[in-house]
């Protein structure tokens, strides 16, 4: 935070390019809006001061001099015709504030075009500017693009840390909070998701089940849940990444590195041996990236992890 607070004002700034990247529902977006609204306000306050001119057309999302992209729901990638509105825009300089801010959300769905054709921008970007990225898949991002942002890693939350953040800030009472800074394994958005919508959190609980049952239940148990993941993607893809991090952390207690983990105990029940717990995790991670394959037959993948 006191890094880029020293970058509010034009003359001091030393960085023009920034990559914000880490897992999903770390706060990355919502920090990237709140810098780009700082750079803008006309105190050059860190939160920005929500009284001034600036901060007043910002929040009424009527700015001139901040674009914000992000994927479209119909599309599946953030497109070459996108990347030149942005180039477009930061050719111009600020109308009302003293710089212009570009965010790209989840900038992994830039297409390689896309990525290519801001280069130049970013290891160049005018003076009175601020390109600001967002990604969860930085593996995705061109190394050419890797090389012109400057990268702040955005990791997770101790569970104490949590819990008092979600009493002090959204004023959910302790024990609410502490149970969901466990649930949600530290992520702060995906706490604040699980308090607002207690269908989500029914559905984590259900995805967990799913991998007992899948590990542990009878052949015909174990066929009825994959064919029925089998036929939602994104449920599928919602499982896979509950069932990683369960196990993820379920190794780290086999191994004795309790403070690493998110859980708050070990499940006694999970009956997979150590070297078992390693080898589908390895699975299970080549299962989430060749998910993004859609042509890939979903049920097959999941059979030859669960039904041997």
């Amino acid at each position: 935070m006191d890094f880029l607070r020293k970058q509010l004002r034009p003359n001091d700034r030393l960085v023009q390019s920034f990559l914000f990247f880490g897992e999903k529902r770390l706060g990355k977006m919502t920090l990237a809006k709140m810098f780009g609204q700082s750079i803008l306000c006309e105190k050059h306050e860190f939160p920005a001061c929500n009284k001034c001119d600036n901060c007043h057309s910002y929040l009424n999302n009527i700015h001139p001099d901040i674009l914000i992209l992000e994927i479209q729901e119909d599309k599946n990638s953030l497109t070459i015709n996108q990347a030149r509105s942005a180039i477009d825009f930061l050719s111009y300089k600020p109308q009302i504030g003293n710089c212009r801010v570009l965010i790209i959300d989840e900038a992994e769905n830039l297409t390689d075009e896309a990525q290519n054709a801001l280069l130049k921008i970013l290891e160049e970007s005018p003076k009175d500017s601020l390109v600001i990225l967002t990604s969860s898949q930085v593996q995705r991002l061109l190394s050419t693009v890797l090389s012109r942002v400057f990268p702040i890693r955005f990791s997770r939350v101790t569970k104490k840390g949590l819990a008092d953040w979600l009493v002090s800030y959204k004023k959910i009472k302790a024990d609410e909070a502490e149970n969901l800074a466990n649930i949600s394994q530290g992520i702060p958005g995906l706490a604040i998701l699980m308090h607002e919508d207690k269908k989500y959190l029914k559905e984590l609980v259900k995805a967990r089940d799913n991998l007992s049952n899948v590990l542990k239940g009878e052949f015909g148990q174990k066929a009825k849940i994959i064919e029925e993941l089998s036929k939602e993607p994104d449920n599928l893809k919602f499982n896979l990444s509950q069932w990683l991090e369960y196990i993820r952390n379920q190794l780290l207690f086999e191994l004795g590195l309790n403070e690493l983990t998110i859980f708050p105990k070990k499940d006694e029940n999970m009956s997979v041996s150590l070297n078992g717990k390693v080898k589908l995790l390895k699975e299970l991670q080549k299962a989430s990236f060749l998910l993004e394959d859609l042509n890939l037959n979903k049920r097959l993948l999941l059979e030859n992890i669960f039904i041997k």
